[in-house]
């Protein structure tokens, strides 16, 4: 339940800090109890493999780390503070001890921001038998978000649970609609792994009549959703849709040799991001009719380059940017709109949090490759390797997203990733045992 009132109620992100603290507070009581549980006896998790432990470990301790406390004269030193340690020298601070991050209070609230994520990590790996529930909470967020984009587009506006970021660009539960489409692809790819179990009779509570329906029933949803996405605006669901309605279907319909070619193409698409939106391919004509041509995120791209040199390696301390970027900004492009963000969340985490945070960003793409890999050469999959091959193909898609965009800052997609993960990278017992009997 608290991972789907975490899709439900999370889109709003940092613009509704009540619904953030409410989540936030909701997360750290459910990991409070859940760890009581597990010293009193009264629970068990499935430890999840030392990579994914690895990773979230990485992550926390990058954050702590630019929280502590550095004397005067190595903090002066750090890349970025010049202008800032003239003026506590000039104010007569210099002894005061400094942390890394420029604006401790906002890492702090970035760190705080990772809990209802930490509580899906701790829900996820208790039972790998809730996989299908939690799965089945994204479809049904999926599904719901999509209907309320159906009731904003035919101009019940009410139903906007947020003050949307483009008043004219319905967005479901979210306030920005790139957000929906990563929602709703993820949504699609579950949907996809529950009829080929149904069609399979993973549930045999399910009549045998009723399984024939399952392969058109989940075509027509994909097919929804897909018109959800292109409905959207949002220039990422032009890339996404067709190969999120394919690796869906695909998965459906047990077509796996569909599925590993689709994500491969995947894979190709990366590079090809890269050249359009960051230049390294002259296509005036295709920015022109895409409306990149005056997008800021795309004329900044310089300034943000100088900021990352201003503050690298060290970083200027997560939740800074919108402050760092402000200084480095070229005043050519100052008007009533700034980035908030860099809508290049590798760039940002770089600005932020220096080569420290760029190799955790290396090491989770290397863990959801290699994994994905491994997923994809098992000759007998389980319920529980289908909805981690599905969780492959969704974080793919969050990785490409995040080339443009800020998607995991969201508090509904930050869950839904940890979930992701999760599922991805555990062993299941249950998988294994059901193997095992395969093979004899």
């Amino acid at each position: 339940m608290f991972f789907l009132a975490c899709l439900l109620a999370g889109g709003g992100g940092a613009h509704q800090p009540v619904t953030g603290a409410i989540l936030e507070i909701s997360a750290a009581g459910l990991i409070a109890a859940l760890i009581s549980a597990r010293l009193l006896g009264r629970a068990q998790f499935n430890v999840p493999p030392a990579s994914l432990l690895v990773l979230f470990g990485g992550i926390v301790l990058l954050v702590a780390a630019q929280l502590i406390p550095l004397p005067f004269n190595i903090w002066s030193a750090l890349p970025g503070r010049t202008f800032e340690a003239s003026a506590l020298d000039a104010a007569g601070l210099s002894r005061m001890s400094m942390p890394i991050s420029l604006l401790p209070w906002a890492t702090m609230q970035c760190a705080l921001a990772l809990l209802p994520a930490a509580a899906v990590v701790l829900v996820a790996v208790r039972r790998s038998q809730s996989w299908v529930g939690l799965a089945l909470a994204v479809v049904i967020a999926g599904a719901v978000s999509a209907l309320l984009q159906c009731l904003q587009m035919v101009g019940i506006g009410w139903v906007a649970p947020w003050r949307l970021a483009q008043a004219d660009t319905p967005a479901g539960l979210f306030i920005n609609s790139n957000h929906q489409v990563d929602l709703l692809a993820a949504a699609m790819l579950f949907a996809g792994c529950i009829c080929r179990e149904v069609r399979r009779g993973g549930f045999p509570t399910i009549d045998r009549q009723i399984r024939r329906f399952a392969l058109p029933g989940a075509a027509a949803f994909v097919l929804f959703l897909s018109a959800m996405i292109v409905a959207s605006g949002s220039r990422a669901a032009l890339a996404f849709v067709v190969p999120a309605a394919i690796l869906a279907i695909s998965v459906a319909a047990s077509w796996d040799r569909l599925f590993r070619l689709t994500l491969i193409a995947l894979v190709l698409l990366a590079p090809v991001m890269i050249a359009v939106f960051y230049g390294s391919v002259d296509l005036p004509s295709f920015r022109s009719a895409a409306g990149l041509d005056h997008e800021t995120r795309i004329q900044s791209i310089g300034d943000l380059f100088y900021t990352l040199s201003t503050y690298f390696p060290a970083g200027s301390g997560f939740g800074t940017f919108d402050v760092v970027f402000r200084h480095a900004e070229s005043l050519d492009l100052v008007t009533d709109t700034y980035l908030n963000h860099a809508h290049n969340d590798y760039l940002e985490i770089l600005i932020e949090g220096g080569v420290i945070g760029g190799v955790v960003v290396i090491y989770a793409l290397s863990i959801i490759i290699f994994y994905a890999i491994k997923k994809e050469r098992l000759k007998f999959t389980t319920r529980q390797d289908n909805l981690g091959r599905a969780s492959a193909a969704a974080l793919l898609f969050l990785a490409l997203h995040s080339i443009v965009d800020y998607p995991i800052r969201n508090y509904s997609i930050s869950a839904m990733t940890a979930l992701l993960l999760v599922m991805l990278c555990s062993r299941s017992k249950e998988a294994e045992d059901r193997r095992e009997m395969h093979k004899r």
